[in-house]
């Protein structure tokens, strides 16, 4: 694909989401939910909002955290044919973050290891660019 001059710098947490919708309520403690739908999609704010403005035809840059071996298989097949260059990104020996999101009919409940992202002192993201 050939990038356009103008876009949207989109600059942060590019993790993959895994999404359960329950069919019914959240359970109650030691309560247990029957998973009616499962879903493993491109998470992270960032990576969510370039999916948004890509549906739109926007043409977007995306930059920030580093992919890991348990997301970059489906970020990358997601944007592929999609405006979106992802030749800033960082692919790192490195699971990657995964957030896991359980839906009910009234409620979005996350889980996650975010701090994944920033408890090293060798970060896993990029610094952002200032010029391209």
């Amino acid at each position: 694909m050939k990038y356009a001059e103008n876009y949207v710098y989109m600059y942060g947490q590019m993790i993959s989401t895994c999404s359960f919708l329950l069919d019914g309520d959240f359970p109650k403690a030691d309560g247990t939910a029957e998973i009616k739908e499962k879903y493993h999609l491109v998470g992270g704010e960032t990576g969510t909002a370039a999916a948004v403005l890509c549906s739109l035809n926007v043409p977007v840059k995306l930059g920030g955290t580093h992919l890991g071996s348990g997301n970059e298989k489906l970020i990358k097949d997601y944007f592929a044919d999609k405006t979106a260059d992802l030749s800033e990104l960082v692919t790192e020996g490195f699971e990657g973050v995964t957030d896991y999101v359980i839906i009910d009919k009234n409620t979005r409940t996350c889980f996650g290891e975010w701090d994944k992202l920033y408890s090293r002192s060798e970060p896993f993201y990029e610094q952002p660019r200032r010029s391209q």
